[in-house]
């Protein structure tokens, strides 16, 4: 019955092919990259797209598709390390509000703190003053997007432990840790899923503008950011560089936004009452 749901969701299912691809091209980038993408030609700087390159090549003479392969990968580990991250900080600072309440006004009003200002103004303080590099791009906006995961595990965990099923563990004088594990944790799966292909996303345009600006990822790395950033000065004569790597962008953005929309739909009951 529930895969029947997905199947009838075309939206959500061509999203998840569309991503699955992604995936698998960024994993295979070594063998499906016609040209090493820092190889440098200068005789064959801005080749516009063609039966040699594909998708032209760059400033530089390297290969625009073989650095959008490669930028998948980079790009979509960002992506997934930010999730990972934040996801854990989020569900345990949420977790913590919750079920310890002497914690919910010191971590909730540094959530709200936090939250208080640009997600991109704050990721730029960050990295100002962690440095520019992969890790620190990963760790920066982990902790702007943790955040959002703590609040939305914070208002579910606190109904959950509203039921009766917390309250009769807790007067069999179940511990606080089993009752964490074996009661809350479970029954916040769902949102927490939910948020994670959104921050997915979210975090693969974070890392998009902190490269265009410069402050993001390294240059002589091939995300899509930074892509877009190198062809910034080559647009009016060659528009692929650009082109190519916001595409890339925009349909894997939307290809998680509509993943997560179609799991929200089928996790929701209210949702699935409307439709």
């Amino acid at each position: 019955m529930r895969l029947e749901k997905i199947t009838r969701n075309r939206l959500m299912v061509a999203a998840a092919i569309f991503l699955a691809l992604v995936v698998l091209a960024a994993a295979l980038a070594d063998s499906l990259a016609p040209y090493d993408p820092g190889k440098l030609n200068v005789r064959s700087r801005l080749q516009p797209p063609g039966a040699e390159h594909l998708l032209g090549t760059d400033g530089f003479g390297r290969d625009v598709l073989s650095r959008l392969l490669f930028g998948a990968r980079l790009s979509l580990s960002v992506g997934g390390s930010v999730v990972v991250i934040a996801v854990a900080l989020g569900t345990l600072a949420g977790v913590a509000a919750a079920y310890f309440r002497r914690l919910d006004e010191p971590i909730m009003r540094t959530i709200d703190a936090m939250m208080a200002f640009p997600e991109i103004l704050l990721a730029i303080a960050l990295i100002a003053a962690l440095g520019a590099s992969f890790a620190n791009v990963v760790i920066s906006l982990a902790i702007v997007y943790t955040p959002r995961i703590a609040r939305i595990v914070r208002a579910s965990a606190l109904v959950i432990a509203e039921q009766q099923f917390v309250e009769a563990a807790t007067g069999l004088g179940a511990a606080a840790p089993r009752i964490i594990l074996r009661h809350l944790l479970p029954n916040l799966v769902s949102p927490i899923i939910v948020q994670g292909t959104f921050i997915f996303a979210y975090a693969i345009l974070a890392e998009s503008s902190l490269s265009f600006l410069g402050v993001g990822v390294p240059p002589e790395l091939p995300t899509w950011g930074n892509m877009i950033n190198e062809g910034r000065p080559f647009f009016a004569q060659a528009d692929w560089l650009m082109l190519a790597p916001g595409i890339a962008i925009v349909l894997t953005v939307f290809a998680l936004q509509s993943i997560g929309d179609g799991i929200r739909d089928l996790l929701d009951p209210r949702l699935r009452s409307i439709r």
